[in-house]
């Protein structure tokens, strides 16, 4: 008995493997592939005329401070900025129960559960991963994606993004 599996051998198919040397990056030999990083090399020749590392962490004016300061400025405000939303959300999902579309409602309350937790001080991966258990009731890591997205736009816009 007989089976054809209907597999023909190609003119063209390599017998043996190719083989690198034990110096060698893909077909490229290690000295010139790393020539990159030598005192010579091109990206050393780049940062020549670059501003030292230590220019960036000089603390002889204060200079540090003044932006740590304005630095919690911005969050103060940013925090306000971000309570004022989640107030309105929680008013138009009160008040515009009925109304809404049930698809429109359920995307509005998961930016209003992801604000809530970010306002609470937790990370936004776990927090987008926690709404989409409770509100979308799977484990999804592109829902929870789009839910950081979504929020994103809804923080600029004030509005739900127009589906594609």
């Amino acid at each position: 008995m007989k089976v054809d599996f209907g597999l023909k051998w190609r003119p063209n198919a390599k017998l043996e493997k190719e083989k690198y040397g034990p110096y060698k990056v893909d077909k490229t030999s290690k000295s010139t592939y790393y020539d990159k990083w030598r005192p010579s090399g091109s990206w050393t020749e780049a940062a020549k005329e670059t501003w030292k590392l230590e220019r960036f962490f000089s603390q002889q004016d204060g200079s540090m401070q003044k932006s740590i300061s304005l630095d919690k400025d911005k969050v103060s405000i940013l925090i306000w900025l971000l309570e004022d939303i989640v107030l309105n959300l929680k008013r138009d999902l009160k008040e515009n129960f009925n109304r809404m579309l049930a698809k429109e409602y359920v995307k509005k309350r998961a930016i209003f559960e992801y604000l809530v937790c970010l306002l609470k001080g937790e990370k936004k991966m776990k927090v987008s991963i926690n709404v989409v258990n409770v509100i979308y009731n799977s484990n999804s890591k592109s829902t929870a994606t789009w839910i950081r997205q979504t929020v994103k736009y809804w923080c600029i816009n004030n509005a739900l993004p127009s589906s594609r």
